[in-house]
């Protein structure tokens, strides 16, 4: 059974970011609890989960070796080592990355968030619920119930829900306890991001001719015909470990996670987009240094009043050295990363499969929108300098968006619709199916519709605890009323009947 789970989870998980994945070895390699795969490539796609105006041009893992105790499982960690993984990021526009997959990885993204989401909310539901039954349970064997058969039933029925409760979780408790006691390993790392093609670097840093063909004949690397900012680490090292940072593995139950994670041998450098000039005019600009990192999270947000991440960092002294021409590059470099995602925007804007002649309305369109991207950008970056320097107007600092009751209002009434759509689609898992209705087609298509865009995440997020709650409530009317109708019937039947 577990080695189902697990190879299932395993294989999904790699599937996700490697294209090579061989299904089969996989699973014959978890029996010996091993799993040792070689050069493993990185989708294209693989960043699709992160929101980043970048995509993978090429990347590699040399060797994968994944260790699982199967006798374990709840009490020593998975150990995941990767040895030579090299990644090239680039430009999602100046790798030509499709605009409609751009738009289908925005969508999974939501729908992965709000999964998650989902997801750490019912275990937390299920474990409240689990705890409520036991209770219950042992209430009703500490009471009196000799010669009671009523007592007896409701014993053995508070007792069967709360074994059932305790069975759905453990699948739960078990992904989660894996995920958040793995220890991770990876050595050798290199991170490539490739930028300043030919046309670019000019355009962003405009130099002499003459300073160029200098620099080109003393060797040293001037940024023509793309650049290639590299980040090399030596060796990364995570695992769990208890609340004065010594490694040991962390229970689910824990309402706070510890974790530590080491990276050493940092360094920076820069190249040559060409693969031959690289080995001749890379340069290191930033010296090998590391860096020790201590965090304190919540795997569930149990307490809203105590932050979700808390991160403390130390690093050892860092060293770099940059000459004028350096200087410029990684500047045109810097900026063009920093541009990146409003460049992404304006491509996602951009009509596809007509020229201005075919369609001027859907180009027209894309002129104002970027117009309005562009002074929207400005006022909130207007808006964060002046109040940073406390020279706010006499209206405020200024907003991207205007306040309207009118939306706040429409917002409360979707926000309540999607509540009772919410809690009939998922009446089996709360344990609602007896008090409320299956949902119809027609609705379960205008909840996803809800779920697609319609409503924000975090309103979604909002509704789905309030259904959680008022499911709560109602379930403690329902057995309110259930105990009345039992206690009717039962003084019914030993009243003596009337005679005409």
């Amino acid at each position: 059974m577990f080695d189902k789970i697990v190879a299932g989870f395993l294989t999904t998980y790699l599937g996700e970011y490697f294209q090579n994945i061989d299904t089969e070895q996989v699973k014959i390699s978890l029996w010996g609890g091993n799993v040792h795969l070689k050069n493993l490539r990185f989708r294209k796609d693989a960043l699709r989960l992160l929101d980043v105006p970048f995509c993978v041009a090429d990347g590699v893992i040399e060797d994968l070796v994944v260790t699982i105790p199967w006798s374990h499982l709840q009490s020593e960690s998975v150990v995941m080592v990767m040895d030579g993984v090299c990644l090239s990021l680039e430009e999602k526009r100046s790798a030509q990355y499709d605009i409609t997959q751009c738009l289908l990885d925005a969508m999974q993204r939501r729908r992965r968030e709000l999964e998650i989401s989902e997801e750490a909310m019912l275990v937390q539901w299920e474990e409240e619920e689990a705890r409520k039954l036991a209770e219950v349970a042992a209430a009703a064997a500490a009471a009196v119930t000799t010669g009671s058969s009523s007592s007896s039933s409701k014993k053995g029925a508070a007792k069967e829900e709360a074994e059932d409760a305790s069975t759905n979780t453990f699948m739960a408790r078990l992904k989660s306890c894996m995920i958040n006691n793995v220890k991770l390993e990876l050595k050798r790392v290199t991170v490539q991001y490739r930028g300043l093609f030919p046309g670019e670097a000019e355009a962003a840093t405009p130099a002499s001719s003459k300073r160029a063909k200098s620099n080109s004949a003393s060797g040293e690397y001037d940024g023509r015909g793309g650049t290639v900012l590299a980040l090399h680490i030596d060796e990364i090292r995570s695992y769990s470990c208890n609340e004065k940072y010594e490694p040991c593995f962390s229970p689910i139950q824990l309402k706070m996670m510890h974790k530590v994670m080491l990276i050493n041998g940092i360094g920076i450098s820069l190249a040559p987009a060409d693969a031959a000039a690289a080995a001749t005019k890379e340069t290191r600009i930033v010296y090998p240094f590391n860096v020790g990192i201590k965090l304190q999270y919540q795997p569930i947000p149990y307490d809203r009043t105590q932050p979700s991440y808390l991160l403390g960092i130390s690093l050892t002294p860092v060293q770099t050295a940059l000459r004028t021409e350096q200087m410029r590059v990684g500047t045109a470099l810097l900026k063009e990363i920093l541009s990146a995602q409003e460049q992404e925007e304006r491509r996602l804007l951009r009509p596809v499969g007509a020229t201005p002649t075919e369609d001027p309305r859907a180009w027209w369109r894309y002129a104002i929108q970027s117009t309005l991207l562009t002074i929207r950008k400005r006022r909130q970056v207007s808006g964060g300098a002046s109040s940073a320097a406390g020279k706010e107007s006499a209206t405020g600092p200024r907003r991207s968006t205007t306040f309207s009751w009118k939306k706040v209002i429409e917002m409360r009434k979707k926000r309540q619709v999607y509540i009772q759509l919410y809690k009939r689609s998922r009446r089996t898992q709360l344990r609602a199916a007896a008090w409320t209705e299956p949902i119809t087609p027609v609705e379960a298509k205008q909840l996803q519709c809800m779920e697609e865009g319609d409503l924000p995440v975090e309103t979604i997020k909002l509704a789905r605890r309030m259904a959680i709650e008022e499911v709560g409530l109602e379930r403690t009317e329902y057995k309110k009323l259930k105990d009345a109708h039992s206690q009717a019937a039962a003084e019914a039947e030993g009243r003596p009947q009337e005679r005409g």
